[in-house]
């Protein structure tokens, strides 16, 4: 009697091992079921929704483990094709400037030559003009090749860079330039140790696009500069001058290629300068905000003040 009860309750707990394995089975089959259909909708990467990662009904740590690795994959791919779309956005934009950019000039060069050849008077006036174009389509062309020449570089020639003595420099250098727009500068130097770790030649791109951008579109007299100490161990060099009203998706976009504030003004400007200011401060580690305060807009780059050390001298174009 004992052993029919004991062969009573092995086969009951065999048949309970069974139920539970096929239920087991049948639950897991029913979740790669749910798995399938789900992968069927999957429109995430098409179309940037959310909706469609795979979601687990059954307690499975081996599914569990698996949807989590099928959703982290989506994830980096749906952001990897919208990388993708902004760049190939960028790309019809850099197109779309380059071919009004280019177009423009030719244009107006083609014009002026039909009118030297109709014309029997002097041709001095559309010779200037022609030289004007010209000298507009050659400066775009160079800015679009620093843009890709530097902006591919992967080398950074840092040095030191008292702005003490750096600024001047450069404000020297571009003088006639900015006298020619009746402009004058102010410099405000509120920092003794003035030194920081930059590019000398891309710095100097970055200083010659502000300062004529500052002193072409001035809707005063005068372009302020001034460097002083900001947060966090940057110094701050700002660059202001009077202008027009900007609205805030005016500010969000300056640094975009192309970008340009009114796109009916028609005096050479191509959309470049400022977008090469950003890619440059920002290969040299540094920080750019555009805003626009008391009817000035205010152009502000940040790099790390270098602490010069107390028992030495250091020059300032030593290599680091």
């Amino acid at each position: 009697m004992g052993i029919n009860v004991l062969l009573i309750i092995a086969v009951v707990v065999m048949a309970v091992i069974v139920i539970m394995l096929v239920w087991y089975f049948i639950s897991i089959k029913l979740e790669i079921h749910n798995i399938i259909k789900q992968l069927e909708r999957i429109e995430t990467v098409s179309n940037g929704s959310n909706n469609y990662y795979i979601r687990i009904n059954n307690s499975n740590n081996d599914l569990e483990k698996l949807a989590e690795i099928f959703n982290q994959k989506m994830k980096t791919d749906l952001k990897l094709k919208l990388q993708i779309d902004r760049q190939y956005d960028q790309m019809l934009q850099m197109v779309s400037g380059l071919a009004h950019d280019f177009r423009t000039p030719i244009t107006v060069i083609l014009g002026y030559i039909e009118l030297m050849e109709k014309d029997n008077m002097e041709h001095e006036d559309y010779v200037a003009a022609i030289r004007n174009r010209i000298n507009q389509l050659n400066t775009s062309v160079n800015r679009l090749y620093d843009y890709f020449r530097i902006g591919n570089s992967k080398t950074v020639q840092n040095h030191l860079l008292d702005l003490k003595f750096f600024i001047p420099q450069i404000l020297g250098d571009l003088y006639k330039v900015i006298s020619g727009y009746g402009i004058d500068v102010k410099l405000d130097i509120k920092c003794t140790n003035c030194t920081i770790v930059a590019d000398e030649e891309m710095l100097s791109r970055v200083m010659e696009n502000l300062l004529i951008n500052a002193a072409k579109y001035n809707a005063g007299k005068t372009i302020d500069i001034k460097i002083c100490s900001g947060e966090n161990n940057y110094l701050d060099l700002s660059i202001s001058n009077y202008s027009a009203p900007f609205c805030d998706n005016d500010l969000e976009r300056i640094f975009d290629l192309f970008y340009r504030k009114d796109t009916s003004r028609h005096d050479g400007s191509s959309g470049i300068g400022l977008s090469i200011v950003k890619m440059f401060v920002e290969k040299m580690y540094g920080k750019v905000v555009a805003e626009y305060i008391d009817k000035k807009f205010i152009i502000t780059i940040s790099f790390l003040q270098y602490e010069i050390p107390a028992y030495g001298s250091i020059e300032e174009s030593s290599n680091l």
